[in-house]
């Protein structure tokens, strides 16, 4: 499994550009003056290095890596490099932290209207009276750090495995690679029934109930044949008596 911190440091403004919505921002690729860059908002940077170190997510905007299923919450005291550190419309990757000063860095790619880059900046997990205090820009509150969950990592996805290709060409990943994988599951057999011992049910009587003349086939049979001249039926034996 490659690690995600690592990897998000290859970026940088030679290889880079901001791009911001409606334009390219999910890390399409684009060629100035014979050099291909990656365009990323914040938002897209995140996602495209989540994705490249296979972690089968899609395109993800700020607000929504808050409440993304595929994230679980991380409280500050257990952030560790490669956690998502998300402010008030802006998202980083944590390349480094501790806890015992509560003072980290983060990388993302800052700016605003196609211009800005790749930057790497200090935050502070905690709040400080500390007019020094190191939140992110002017000041800006945290609102939360979020970690990718484990069942999403798929080798497949994976461009840097086990670090066996540390320096793998950089591509667009596209937005919707989770949604335009299919997952293969065997669907387990069907399996009858067993009762608490281990066994099948056995098979329980028939009950019998008898029913009134009226309600049963006698009656039945009156009711359709009450129009007929009543006869009364003689045995086998009475029948055999007036032959002889």
């Amino acid at each position: 499994m490659s690690d995600i911190a690592l990897n998000s440091l290859r970026y940088n403004d030679t290889n880079t550009r901001r791009s911001d919505p409606p334009n390219r921002h999910h890390g399409e690729l684009e060629i100035i003056a014979d050099k291909a860059f990656l365009n990323f908002d914040c938002s897209g940077f995140v996602c495209h290095v989540l994705i490249e170190s296979g972690y089968r997510i899609d395109y993800h905007s700020t607000g929504a890596f808050l409440t993304s299923k595929g994230f679980s919450t991380v409280p500050p005291e257990e952030v560790q490099a490669g956690d998502i550190i998300l402010f008030g419309g802006h998202v980083g990757i944590v390349i480094e932290y501790a806890n015992s000063t509560h003072l980290g860095r983060f990388i993302h790619m800052h700016g605003k209207d196609d211009v800005g880059g790749i930057k790497i900046s200090e935050f502070v997990s905690v709040k400080s009276t500390d007019s020094n205090n190191r939140y992110y820009g002017t000041r800006r509150a945290i609102k939360g750090f979020r970690r990718v969950k484990k069942e999403r990592y798929s080798g497949t996805v994976d461009l840097h495995i086990n670090n066996s290709n540390p320096t793998p060409t950089l591509r667009p990943l596209g937005t919707m690679v989770y949604s335009n994988y299919v997952r293969k599951t065997s669907k387990p057999a069907k399996t009858a029934l067993l009762d608490k011992t281990g066994h099948l049910p056995a098979k329980k009587p028939l009950k019998l109930k008898s029913v009134p003349p009226d309600k049963g086939l006698t009656g039945l049979i009156a009711r359709l044949y009450s129009h007929l001249p009543s006869f009364k039926a003689t045995s086998h034996r009475t029948r055999r008596r007036g032959i002889e």
